[in-house]
């Protein structure tokens, strides 16, 4: 790959291509993902995962096989390869071009240039590798030093740069560096460990902790800019970002539940449970309630 990569136009591709239509047949195609060996082992007998993933690439603009090919799962964390990430900001109209030509073996320099604003320059030295306990790590911080440098300025020059095109993914180079997310630790009194939380109650804890999230209100301070670009006026009618990433977080968790539902009782009781939910509007609820359908109907077929 050229250090600078300018933006050409995408040609459009014909072929076959599989491209669920409904709920039904995306849980078919996760179900038949999940057993083939050619998907990546974060997503083998995980159809759950596989339709997250689905759902997150089609939002980035990835078609299903691209998404369970570009999207990682390292350290409980969505993540980008750092070679997909460069190519989403290069098939975005809204950039100019990236240039790499500028890293070595000491550092790791990107510039970016986006439609309207300024040139950015991300630069990640030894130095910085240094400070954050990455140089004595094994693997290809001892074998590709150059590359991981210019991977780092490449992730964090993109994604200052063009948030709106990556949606908050970091890549997974660096996903891979940060510390394992340690896990919840189990039930600590003899009362918690005789009654476990049903699903219900599971359910109930999560919305109640989603709904409880604070909201960033004032005069705009703390809100995040594209640097080099002027800023629009807000529209107060308009969604707040942390309002649609709400519901869409609490969206992707009832998708997961109801795809790896075992039984029609947890099938139900997710239901149940996403149909009180003031978080989701009267769409995604559609959406959900045709999803528990045909998770009811094959949870019966195989019962068979």
């Amino acid at each position: 790959m050229n250090d600078v990569a300018v933006r050409e136009a995408t040609q459009p591709q014909s072929g076959f291509e599989m491209r669920p239509r409904s709920m039904e047949e995306a849980m078919k195609f996760c179900d038949l993902m999940a057993k083939s060996e050619l998907v990546p082992k974060c997503y083998q007998d995980k159809p759950g995962n596989i339709m997250v993933a689905i759902q997150m690439g089609g939002e980035l603009g990835l078609s299903p096989m691209r998404a369970l090919r570009s999207i990682a799962v390292i350290n409980g964390r969505a993540a980008l390869w750092g070679d997909d990430l460069l190519a989403m900001v290069l098939a975005s109209p809204m950039c100019e071009y990236v240039d790499e030509s500028g890293s070595d073996d000491k550092q790791g320099i990107c510039r970016t240039k986006r439609k309207g604003c300024k040139e950015q320059v991300s630069i990640y030295t030894i130095a910085d590798a240094q400070a954050a306990g990455l140089l004595g790590k094994a693997g290809t911080w001892q074998t590709n030093r150059p590359r991981m440098l210019k991977m780092r300025a490449r992730g964090f020059g993109l994604r200052d740069n063009f948030a709106d095109v990556l949606a908050g993914l970091i890549t997974a180079e660096e996903a891979m560096d940060l510390p394992k997310v340690e896990a919840e630790s189990g039930p600590t009194t003899i009362l918690e460990m005789n009654n476990p939380l049903t699903l219900k109650d599971k359910l109930k804890a999560k919305v109640e902790s989603v709904e409880a999230q604070p909201t960033v209100q004032g005069d705009g301070a703390g809100q995040a800019s594209t640097p080099g670009c002027d800023q629009k006026p807000s529209d107060a009618s308009a969604p707040k970002d942390e309002d649609v990433f709400t519901a869409a977080s609490l969206m992707l968790d009832y998708q997961t539940i109801i795809a790896e539902g075992l039984t029609p009782e947890d099938i139900h009781t997710c239901w149940d449970s996403a149909r009180e939910s003031p978080v989701l509007d009267k769409a995604q609820k559609g959406e959900l309630y045709r999803l528990v359908q045909a998770r009811l109907k094959k949870v019966a077929n195989v019962g068979k």
